[in-house]
């Protein structure tokens, strides 16, 4: 849920500088939205991570707990553990977007860099938006 949101909302910033950059739109007078979207971007990127990492020791937890032969909870929060595996990687794939999301801003809007800087965390966006649908999707059984 919290990769998606941070997906989300870095498609709608990258949308509304990409409308921007091609003169589509003109938010010289509410240039706060894409300060916003960013701020947005960056806090549930972070968000997400953290429940990632979250999410990972509680696996951990669960997988232990499952060896000791204690009483099965497989399914905890209605996931699987292998699903909550899953969702915990996608939260851990966002890690690599912190990078270019620092650089950003230091970098001016009027030129070419700031884009490209932008761009660079598009994949990672990507891949853990996949991952999360992946993991939400399929059956626990399999």
């Amino acid at each position: 849920m919290t990769v998606g949101a941070a997906c989300a909302a870095y498609a709608a910033n990258a949308a509304l500088g990409l409308a921007v950059a091609s003169k589509t739109i003109d938010t010289s007078a509410i240039r706060w939205v894409h300060h916003a979207l960013y701020i947005a971007t960056c806090t549930l990127t972070g968000v997400a991570i953290a429940a990632g990492i979250g999410e990972s020791i509680a696996v951990r937890q669960a997988e232990r707990m499952r060896r000791r032969r204690w009483p099965r909870r497989q399914k905890q929060h209605g996931l699987s553990i292998r699903q909550r595996r899953r969702t915990s990687a996608a939260g851990w794939m966002l890690v690599p977007a912190l990078a270019p999301l620092a650089a950003i801003p230091s970098v001016s809007a009027r030129t070419r860099t700031h884009p490209l800087i932008a761009l660079i965390a598009a994949p990672f966006y990507a891949a853990a938006a996949v991952v999360a649908i992946v993991a939400l999707t399929t059956r626990s059984g399999r």
